[in-house]
This record gives C-alpha cells, structure tokens and sequence, in this order.
C-alpha cells in the first residue's frame, strides 16, 4: 500500500510541479490549477453523459 502511495504522490507532484513552470506560479497555485482542471473535466464528462442519457429516453426518440 505504501509503495502505491508514494507513486500516486510523486506523479501528482510532478504534475503540480509541471504546471507551476509552465505557467510560472507557485506550487500552491499550482495544485489548485490542476484540481479545478480535474473538475472541469468531470464536468464536461457529465454533461456529455447526462445528453446521452437524454437522447435514450423514449420521449427524446418520438419528439426528435
């Protein structure tokens, strides 16, 4: 478990660190970069899954 652990870490600090050249911001900056860029995604993940799920309904076929 520990050996996975410190993987995760050490990909999720070079990502920050990666992220904070790039844009040429502090490590904390950074992070927060990344995680509202994770949620970003997840949101648009949803959004195409919740039009998917609307396009399947019943009514969705006999309105369209």
């Amino acid at each position: 478990f520990r050996r996975e652990l410190d993987v995760r870490m050490e990909k999720a600090f070079i990502n920050v660190h990666e992220v904070s050249k790039k844009y040429s911001i502090d490590l904390r900056t950074a992070a927060f970069v990344v995680s509202v860029g994770r949620v970003a995604e997840a949101f648009e993940m949803r959004g195409s899954l919740v039009w998917l799920t609307e396009l399947k309904k019943p009514s969705a076929i006999c309105d369209g």
